[in-house]
């Protein structure tokens, strides 16, 4: 069964609007072409892609797929070295997760599908200069 819909989207509305006064109905419908021992298919003309990232500084990793031009549809900025692998706020597998790829070790236990991005980073000049500082000690004590 086909079910088209191309007016609430992720894209057309918010996420958070969706969420709460789409998706549940959506999931209704499929649950219950399931239940009745048919296949749907969701068409949707937005995006609904979430990205998921358990490091440090999480807003790095969404501005920078933003960056390159991705539109998400929600973000799930978890602690740093969060168990991700209990995650389950893709419990129905309808979406394909973006994360890290120090995410991704743990999350495809649970998501075989999530896609893992690597995070393209450059550390501030000032962490070179303290690098530089800690490496010329070591040198000098002979590491």
């Amino acid at each position: 069964v086909w079910i088209g819909e191309g007016m609430a989207s992720g894209s057309l509305i918010s996420p958070k609007l969706y969420a709460q006064f789409v998706l549940p109905y959506q999931q209704e419908l499929a649950d219950e072409i399931r239940r009745l021992g048919a296949w749907s298919l969701l068409h949707i003309c937005g995006n609904i892609t979430p990205a998921l990232a358990a490091i440090a500084q999480p807003e790095a990793f969404f501005a920078m797929l933003r960056a390159q031009g991705l539109s998400l549809a929600a973000t799930v900025a978890l602690p740093d070295h969060h168990d991700v692998s209990q995650w389950t706020g893709n419990a129905d597998g309808v979406y394909t997760v973006l994360c890290t790829e120090k995410d991704a070790v743990k999350l495809w236990a649970r998501e075989p599908t999530a896609l893992a991005v690597p995070l393209d980073f450059e550390p501030e000049p000032a962490f070179w200069s303290a690098f530089d500082r800690q490496l010329k000690l070591l040198l000098l004590l002979n590491f």
